[in-house]
This record gives structure tokens, C-alpha cells and sequence, in this order.
């Protein structure tokens, strides 16, 4: 460890037990990273920094100590009851602090981030009080979109996080003439498929996306949810389809 950072002594770490910890740059004042811990894991990053890492995180302590100066270490909250909480108060100190446009070098948002983290009132109100979304006449691919999605984000943005990319068989993606993107199941985007096209991504062999545009014939659906119709939140798969009729059981037609 550095010249001037001394360990958490063990009647110390036992006294503040589980607690929540920032890094502050004191050349700006700048807090650049959140973490939670036990014992003396608020020096680990220092210790980290000795070594090869590239991380954005280990970069900033470098260019700390280069100028001659040390970390701040700052303890936020102490005496926590156990992780789950310690994790809790993490991830919302990440949130406002990110909101503040604190230049954070964290890598995750926080536990929990994307299903009670950051939202607007009102995105809060459709997550939570959104009607179902009720039968339509069309094949629909519904796509999740949690970890792209934002409540700040626009049309566009939901677009380019709802039209690729897929892991699609022939057939399913020939089945469908709309996509419509769910986060945290509820359609925030619906579009008419256009065409579709293989995702030219390394790692992605198999992956396809769609071109496409607004539909203002499914306009209605978005705002509503679709958790009556499947769980895309606990599914390990991020697609599902939809066809007239499912509602009531009917078999898929294709």
C-alpha cells in the first residue's frame, strides 16, 4: 500500500462491521468510485493499482499518485445490518451520485440498479400501474430491453435497444411482422419489421436485427404490460412471440 494510507485496524473493521465506501480524487474533489465492503476493503483498490490492471478505476489512482497526492478514502455509511443492505445504500449512492454527474469509474450500476434504481415518477406509475396489454389482431416478437433501457431514453433509443441483436430461428423471425420492445414488462416501443438483417458482430454469429418503423396501428400497446402473457423479466430467454388468440390458449399458428 502507499506511503500514507494505513490498513483498517481489525477492532476498527469489527466496530463498523459492513458499511458503504467512495473514492475521492483530491486534486478535484471529484468522488470517482462507490463500493461496499468489510474489513479493509475501502484500501483494495490502492493495493490493486500496483499492479497491471487498465481499469478506469486503477488509472485515475495512478494519475493521483504520479501527481504526489493519495486517495481520499471515505467512509459513507458504517454499521450496516449486513451485505443486502450495505448493497442497498451502495447502489443508490451510485444513482445520485451518477445523477449529480459524478465521473464514477464503476463498471455496474449497483445491485439492483436496473429493477429499483434510478426511475422517474413516471416510469415508476407504468412499471407498476400499467393496464395488460389487451388482445391484438398480429405475430409480434417481444424482446427484453432491461439492461439497454432507461427512463430518460427516447423513441430512438428505445429503437436501436429493441431491433437487434437476436438469436432467431428462420422460421420465428419469418413468423412475425411487428417487434416490440418490454422492459420490466411493459412495451415501451412496437415496430413494424422492415427487413432483417445478420449481426456482423464478433461473438454474435447467429444474431439478427431489423430494420423497421414506428407502428401506429399497435400505438395503443405501448404503456401496457405484458406479464399476463409471459415473464420476459425472469426469463433467461430475452425473446417471446406473440400471435392472436394466446390469450386464451390458442396454439401458436406457424
Amino acid at each position: 500500500m502507499s506511503a500514507g494510507v494505513a490498513a483498517v485496524p481489525p477492532e476498527v473493521a469489527t466496530a463498523i462491521g459492513h458499511y458503504v465506501y467512495a473514492l475521492q480524487d483530491p486534486r478535484d474533489g471529484a468522488v470517482f468510485y462507490v463500493g461496499k465492503g468489510v474489513g479493509d476493503r475501502v484500501h483494495a483498490h490502492v493495493r490493486e493499482a500496483l499492479g497491471s490492471g487498465d481499469a478506469a478505476k486503477l488509472e485515475r489512482i495512478r494519475a493521483i499518485q504520479a501527481s504526489g497526492a493519495e486517495v481520499r478514502h471515505l467512509i459513507i455509511r458504517s454499521a450496516l445490518r449486513d451485505e443486502a443492505e450495505a448493497l442497498t445504500v451502495e447502489q443508490a449512492l451510485i444513482d445520485a451520485l451518477a445523477l449529480a454527474g459524478a465521473p464514477l469509474t464503476n463498471l455496474v450500476k449497483g445491485h439492483g440498479h436496473s429493477a429499483h434504481g434510478l426511475s422517474t415518477v413516471g416510469d415508476m406509475i407504468a412499471r407498476y400501474g400499467a393496464p395488460a396489454m389487451p388482445p391484438v389482431n398480429a405475430r409480434i416478437l417481444f424482446v427484453k430491453i432491461n439492461r439497454a433501457y432507461a427512463p430518460t431514453h427516447g423513441p430512438g433509443e428505445i429503437y436501436e435497444a429493441t431491433r437487434g441483436h437476436w438469436k432467431l430461428s428462420a422460421r420465428g423471425r419469418h413468423a412475425v411482422t411487428y417487434a416490440a420492445g418490454v422492459a420490466f414488462g411493459v412495451v415501451r416501443g412496437v415496430y413494424r419489421i422492415d427487413e432483417w438483417f445478420p449481426s456482423e458482430l464478433p461473438g454474435e454469429e447467429g444474431r439478427w436485427g431489423f430494420h423497421g418503423e414506428p407502428s401506429p396501428e399497435l400505438a395503443h400497446i405501448v404503456g401496457t404490460h405484458v406479464r399476463h402473457l409471459f415473464s420476459l423479466d425472469g426469463s433467461q430467454n430475452p425473446v417471446a412471440y406473440y400471435w392472436p388468440g394466446k390469450e386464451a390458449g390458442a396454439r401458436r399458428p406457424w
